[in-house]
Order: C-alpha cells, then structure tokens, then sequence
C-alpha cells in the first residue's frame, strides 16, 4: 500500500504558480497595471516599462470581445476606451472622431444601443 501526503499539490509558491499560468509578457503587464490602477499609459511606456516587445504587448492588451469582433469584421479593431466623464467632454467639443465613430454602423461589444444613449447625455 502507498502512503498519502497531505501537503501534496498545495507547496506551490504563488510567485512560481504566476510563472506556470502566465508567459513573461503577460505577467509584466498585469503586473504593471494591476500594480496602478489609476494610471493610464501609452503603449509605448508599456513597452518600456517591461522591456517588452510592440506586437507581444498588444496582443495580451486585446480583450477577448475585441478579438471577435475582428473575426466577424474580418480585419484589426483598434479600440479607443474614455472615462465617462472624458467621453461626455468629447462630445460636447465636437470631437471630430468621436462624431464619425457615432454617425456610423455600430458593431457593440460591450452594452448596447440603449447605454450609448445614456452615456451621451
């Protein structure tokens, strides 16, 4: 007959266990957001910030839902995401951008037609 070890399987160090679930890339990037919360960057400080490669970044900063809204439109989204309160500012300026991103077909990805709505007033 064997021997049960009670510890087994429960040893791991959350350090190693971050190592064995995440590549490189993305433990330095959620490392480095999660780490500050409140602060926004610019790829290119992310990049710099972990040492990390332009395409490998992008890639684990792509949400899932925008992966498959590119699938279904067959080419790259780039996502441009504002506080609430810098996205009514936008719009009450006359963003230019904005404007042409709201006068257009909508492929939501997040929220509906309805939220829109309601973040706009």
């Amino acid at each position: 007959m064997g021997t049960i070890d009670p510890t087994m399987g429960t040893s791991v160090p959350p350090a190693l266990s971050a190592r064995v679930l995440f590549g490189r890339t993305r433990r330095d990037v959620l490392a480095l957001l999660l780490g500050r919360p409140d602060a926004r960057f610019y790829l290119r400080e992310i990049r710099r910030a972990i040492a990390g490669g332009s395409g490998a970044v992008q890639r684990e900063l792509k949400h899932p839902a925008v992966r498959s809204a590119e699938k279904r439109l067959g080419r790259e989204v780039n996502p441009s995401l504002y506080p609430v309160k810098e996205f009514r500012k936008k719009l009450k300026t006359g963003a230019p951008f904005l404007k042409r991103v709201l006068a257009g077909p909508k492929l939501f990805i997040a929220g509906d037609e309805r939220e829109l709505e309601r973040l706009a007033r």
